[in-house]
């Protein structure tokens, strides 16, 4: 068991970190927004997804990919995941450095916070 399976994230929605907030700020601020509907969205240090989850349902086109270090928390938002028929999200235990492709849109609520100030600089850098 990690370190962070042994105290459980509480995973809900952040509308601030969902793709039509980020697109409108981006445009609100004269940058380029990739289009939401085919959009692809990756969420650093999701939990069990519960951020994740409601975006990938509410743009079953777009493509949302999450990475957290519990195992645990994987799991459990791949269940509810698998319950909801989502098809466009995948969950992968690990870190930021060891997931592939690029992505439009790069969330990552409340984790550099919680991280070492070495994977701090790793997740920016990933951006």
């Amino acid at each position: 068991m990690s370190s962070y399976d042994s105290l459980p994230y509480t995973s809900l929605p952040y509308p601030r970190t969902h793709p039509d907030h980020l697109f409108s700020m981006a445009r609100a601020f004269g940058l380029q927004a990739a289009p939401l509907e085919a959009c692809r969205v990756l969420e650093i240090g999701c939990g069990s997804a519960g951020n994740l989850l409601a975006m990938a349902e509410g743009l079953p086109d777009a493509t949302f990919v999450g990475v957290d270090p519990s195992a645990g928390e994987i799991a459990r938002g791949s269940v509810v995941a698998e319950e909801l028929g989502l098809r466009n999200l995948r969950l992968l235990a690990g870190t930021a450095d060891e997931v592939e492709g690029s992505f439009d849109y790069i969330v990552a609520h409340g984790v550099l916070s919680w991280v070492a100030p070495e994977v701090r600089r790793a997740i920016l850098a990933r951006g």
